[in-house]
């Protein structure tokens, strides 16, 4: 069973949401090997999220969590090539928590706003799709096998 299952039921209420089988199919590839996957930005954090608690599950603490996944991880949108390290994905998860509540950005806020918006955090770019890339440090710069295509 995978972790998504375990941890969130019988999955995905919003249609936009990932399924649990493509969260599992992620993590699973992202143990063995490089992985590049596309997505929606606004799915970003609930993949990370179960990453992030995959570890944690396997003995991790949380906070060697977030850095395993800032250094093995980055965001990339495909239109202009804006990059985005990993951690700060991972709390775009703690941001949608704090816009529930009322709280908002602004200001220099690196674009968190826009992410939080399903956007590409560059202003210039309206692109809604990200590409994860998953490198464990150490692995050959090689072509990412396999392309997991998430964007629906």
């Amino acid at each position: 069973m995978g972790v998504f299952k375990k941890l969130f039921g019988k999955g995905a209420a919003n249609s936009s949401e990932l399924k649990r089988e493509q969260i599992d199919e992620f993590i699973r590839n992202a143990l063995r090997e490089p992985v590049l996957c596309r997505l929606r930005v606004e799915n970003v954090g609930q993949l990370l999220s179960a990453l992030q608690l995959h570890f944690v599950i396997h003995g991790m603490s949380t906070a060697d969590a977030l850095e395993h996944i800032d250094q093995n991880l980055v965001g990339v949108c495909p239109a202009c090539r804006t990059h985005s390290a990993g951690k700060g994905l991972v709390l775009i998860t703690a941001y949608q928590g704090m816009t529930s509540m009322g709280i908002s950005f602004g200001g220099a806020s690196g674009g968190a706003e826009r992410l939080l918006a399903g956007k590409c955090r560059n202003r210039n770019c309206s692109c809604n799709a990200m590409l994860i890339s998953w490198r464990p440090k150490g692995t050959p710069d090689t072509l990412h096998k396999p392309y997991l295509d998430f964007y629906a």
